[in-house]
């Protein structure tokens, strides 16, 4: 009985083997794919990101270009207010002498 024993050791060891080979092999495999993956999602990833980057600076330029016109037009609006404001008395002596005359005269 022995005998079937050790017979049946010799069978199965390099079964195990075999096993152990194909499973190792499989890792090997499994391993590289996800290095190829992984080199993929990088790639993809830093090409996103510098996309992203010279978008904004475009955006960031635009946005420049946007607050210099606007500040441009604040100082037209200001001068167009401090005018008016100084014309008002002006206005409001004509409309007086409308009510009252009939006809308006400027000083000017």
């Amino acid at each position: 009985m022995v005998g079937a024993e050790v017979w049946s050791l010799l069978v199965q060891i390099p079964l195990v083997g075999i096993f152990v080979w194909f499973a190792l092999q499989q890792q090997k495999i499994y391993s590289a794919s996800q290095n190829s993956r992984d080199a993929e999602w990088r790639d993809f990833l830093r090409e996103e990101r510098e996309a992203n980057n010279t978008a904004l600076g475009r955006i960031a330029e635009e946005v420049k270009c946007s607050s210099t016109i606007l500040s441009a037009m604040k100082d037209v609006i200001v001068a167009h207010d401090q005018r008016v404001q100084l014309a008002i008395p002006e206005m409001r002596e004509i409309v007086e002498k409308l009510k009252t005359t009939g006809k308006a005269r400027s000083s000017k």
